[in-house]
């Protein structure tokens, strides 16, 4: 039985998806929440490591195989890239499974400062080319509710409570 309802969290690094999606699977008991970063692991161990262009079609692949066989339970997406959310709502369409793709939306001076703070920056660069082609694939599309996560943790958790919510009803 494929999964009732597919919920998508999209984002900058340092927005707090994860932290969202960990939230959420705990006042959520009847979903069940996939990291993306998860499925690529065995990409960046290869000695290839991972390439979007080669690996994002395998793991859109077992992100199906999840919705499929998620035993009629929701399911929770973390990492979802704007890109392949598209791919995905069309397959959900297609098994009749609704889907919910939610933006958390952040400055880019507040997604600098996050990824400072923890320590991950390696690539300035990398992050502001990263948030400039999100706000590119949001002004073009209208598929996603964003949430500004601009605020603190609770602000912006609330939010999202109240569209999943809704989702569910």
């Amino acid at each position: 039985m494929p999964a009732t309802k597919l919920i998508l969290i999209d984002g900058p690094a340092g927005v707090g998806k994860t932290t969202i999606c960990e939230r959420l699977s705990q006042d959520f008991p009847d979903i069940i929440w996939q990291n993306v970063d998860e499925l690529k692991i065995p990409f960046r161990e290869s000695s290839l490591g991972f390439s979007r262009s080669r690996d994002m079609p395998i793991i859109l692949e077992k992100v199906k195989e999840l919705i499929k066989n998620s035993g009629g339970k929701h399911l929770l997406i973390d990492e979802a890239f704007a890109e392949e959310v598209f791919s995905m709502i069309d397959f959900a369409k297609k098994i009749k499974v609704s889907v919910l793709p939610i933006y958390l939306q952040a400055s880019l001076e507040n997604v600098m400062l996050r990824n400072n703070q923890r320590g991950k920056v390696k690539d300035n660069q990398k992050i502001i080319d990263t948030w400039n082609k999100s706000q590119t694939v949001l002004s073009k599309s209208s598929v996603f509710t964003v949430v500004d996560a601009n605020g603190n943790f609770d602000k912006t958790y609330s939010q999202i409570l109240r569209i999943v919510t809704q989702f569910y009803n």
